[in-house]
């Protein structure tokens, strides 16, 4: 099986349309206060992370404490 170039282009390998690290290119930068359209104060959107970190921690420390738990079985079971 040979495989035949027909010259069409799949992606871009051009290095000007590659990352943005080059110092001649520019993107435009969003807003971080704007969140679809959606124009938040200061103290809406600290309670927003307020409420993510809320939902989230707890999940976080029952990963850990059952983590623990597994450590401190295999130490009183396993090394004994």
């Amino acid at each position: 099986m040979e495989i035949e170039d027909d010259g069409r282009t799949i992606a871009s390998m051009d290095f000007d349309a590659i990352g943005g690290r080059r110092k001649g290119i520019k993107f435009p930068r969003k807003s971080r206060s704007t969140f679809q359209g959606i124009i938040l104060t200061k103290k809406e959107r600290f309670a927003m992370v307020k409420a993510a970190m809320l939902a989230v921690f707890p999940i976080v420390f029952a990963f850990g404490g059952l983590f623990l738990l597994a450590f401190i079985l295999m130490d009183v079971f396993w090394l004994n």
